[in-house]
Formats: structure tokens, C-alpha cells, sequence
């Protein structure tokens, strides 16, 4: 389901989603980012004509955080894990 009447501050494990509005003279654009705990910011790849609903910025954060753990476990030169 999508959120199109306005956007939400979803917090999740820490981590905080944040949008910003980019209005042209036809329509409106929304461009979503999420906050991690240490303040860094990443894109959330999701139509910028809507809002995700709270489980699907959930599932980024999800998702995010397993590319995060198991990026360590590649950069430390262990071969025998897939990203």
C-alpha cells in the first residue's frame, strides 16, 4: 500500500526516514533518504511521485542493514560469504 496524501517520519531499529519536496510547475517530486543511527544519510530508491508505506521503509532498513553486515564479512577477506 502507498502513502500518497503525506509524508511520515518512520523510525525503525534507529534509523529515520526523511524526504525533501522538489516542486515544479506541474507536479511535486519527493526524493527519500534514510538517517542511520550515526547520522549518515542514503537513498531510499522508491517512486518519487510516493511515499512508502511503514513496512516497506522497514524493509529497506532491513534490507540496508544485511548489505552493511555482510560487506564486513567481504571486506575482511572472507570468500566464502555472497552478497
Amino acid at each position: 500500500m502507498y502513502n500518497t496524501l503525506n509524508g511520515s517520519n518512520y523510525k525503525f531499529c534507529g534509523y529515520t526516514y526523511t524526504y525533501e519536496v522538489m516542486e515544479e510547475d506541474d507536479n511535486r517530486k519527493y526524493w527519500h533518504d534514510i538517517v542511520d543511527p550515526s547520522g549518515a544519510r542514503f537513498s531510499l530508491d522508491f517512486s518519487p511521485y510516493r511515499f512508502p508505506s511503514e513496512e516497506q521503509f522497514q524493509d529497506a532498513v532491513v534490507e540496508h542493514m544485511l548489505r552493511e553486515y555482510f560487506k564486513n564479512f567481504t571486506d575482511n577477506g572472507d570468500n566464502n560469504v555472497f552478497v
